[in-house]
Formats: C-alpha cells, sequence, structure tokens
C-alpha cells in the first residue's frame, strides 16, 4: 500500500502542503481571556486547536464547541482559557501545482471602464437557428470569443430561450454565433426577429 498524503497527492513533484503551527500561553488571550489572534494566519478549512494537548472542538457552546473561528486570524473561545494553559494552533496550507497560484482565492475588482465596456444591452436583435447567430447593427462592438451573453427575453416558441450562452465565434461588430455554457452546440429549431 502506497504513501497516502492529507492533500491527497504524492509527495515533492506534486502538492505541497505546508503545515502552520503556534503555539501560545493562555495570558496571551484577550478580552477576558478568550481571544486569541495566532502568529500563523490559518485556514480555517483546515484548522485543529489544542488546550494543553487535548483537540477542541470547533462551533458554539450551543452545539457542543469549544471555539469559533473567525476569519483566517481569531479564534474565540467559548470558556476563559487559564493563564498557564498552552493553545496550540495547527493548520493546513494546501498548495496545488496543478492550478496556478494566480487562480487560488484571487479576487478582481472590476473598474468603471470594465463594467461600462462589458455593459452592452441589446434590444431588438435577430437570432437564426441554422447558424445560431445573433444579429444587431453595432451590438457587439466589445464583445470578444468567450464572452457571456445573457437572453433574458424570449418572445419565439423554440428559439434562444432564456439564459446565459457563450459567444463561440464573432463575425463582426454585428455578428456573434453563440454556443452553450458547457461549450455545446444550441439545439434551437426556429428563428426569431427579436
Amino acid at each position: 500500500m502506497g504513501v497516502k498524503f492529507i492533500s491527497g497527492f504524492r509527495g515533492y513533484d506534486n502538492a505541497k502542503q505546508g503545515i502552520r503551527r503556534s503555539v501560545h500561553a493562555g495570558a496571551e488571550l484577550t478580552s477576558g481571556n478568550t481571544v486569541l489572534n495566532p502568529s500563523q494566519a490559518f485556514d480555517s478549512q483546515a484548522c485543529f486547536v489544542y488546550l494543553n494537548g487535548a483537540m477542541l472542538r470547533e462551533g458554539n457552546s450551543g452545539a457542543g464547541g469549544d471555539y469559533v473561528l473567525t476569519g483566517t486570524s481569531t479564534i474565540t473561545f467559548n470558556v476563559a482559557v487559564a493563564a498557564a494553559d498552552v493553545v496550540e494552533v495547527i493548520s493546513y496550507n494546501f498548495a496545488n501545482p496543478t492550478l496556478p497560484e494566480t487562480m487560488i482565492e484571487t479576487n478582481t475588482t472590476i473598474s468603471a471602464a470594465q463594467s461600462t465596456e462589458h455593459a452592452t444591452a441589446v434590444t431588438g436583435a435577430s437570432y437564426a437557428q441554422a447558424t445560431d447567430t445573433i444579429t444587431k447593427t453595432g451590438a457587439f462592438t466589445n464583445n470578444s470569443v468567450g464572452d457571456v451573453i445573457s437572453v433574458t427575453t424570449s418572445p419565439t416558441s423554440n428559439s434562444l430561450a432564456v439564459g446565459r450562452y457563450r459567444i463561440k465565434t464573432k463575425t463582426d461588430a454585428n455578428n456573434v454565433i453563440l454556443e452553450g455554457m458547457d461549450y455545446s452546440a444550441l439545439t434551437f429549431s426556429a428563428d426569431s426577429a427579436s
């Protein structure tokens, strides 16, 4: 039987796992010896807290828990910890080389210019089912292949339905060919004039 790793991957040639560990005296806690801000930030999905060597249970006291995690840096104990007690916090920081680091827990703020560029509302476009093409003069100037089109009204039976579609091909600023969000071909059988 092979060696198993916490991350589910093999060793150094696949996912790396970093252990974050910090040890604190009970006297370091604030707010009446109930709040701890560990020296190492933790991943709340893989964090273990020990008091004098005994593993504690996460959750509020009503649910039988011993502590509550807030964000990545605050542990609030349900009962005050004695000044002489020892609190140990262990967390695992998983790094998966399958995904670029830039894809892991990244938030992107969209600028006003980007919002304006992609906020193109189209009214009165026509849909041709034979080619899965939407046509509207100048309506797709700011759109690119891969952008998502959200259809909010579908006036014709068996034609382009309300939903989200991806631009497969941009013929020009007036015409785009659509596909499903899962890159599948559309199967509508009727054209729509608007």
